[in-house]
């Protein structure tokens, strides 16, 4: 299903196994990804509005 939108298009780079994290997730909550990532944005972004920290997880290559 192709749905007209006046949002503007952001192209990412993701590692594979993080692509199927969010579609697997999206499926979750029966939403698209790109639904989902908006909101998972819209909700840090108020974080950091609010001064909380956010600080991504170190995987376990970064962490040795």
């Amino acid at each position: 299903m192709i749905v007209a939108t006046k949002k503007p298009k952001v192209s990412i780079y993701l590692p594979p196994e993080l692509k199927t994290q969010l579609d697997d997730w999206a499926e979750e909550e029966n939403r698209s990804v790109s639904n989902l990532v908006e909101t998972v944005l819209k909700d840090a972004i108020a974080k950091r509005e609010l001064g909380i920290a956010i600080r991504p997880r170190k995987t376990q290559k970064e962490a040795s």
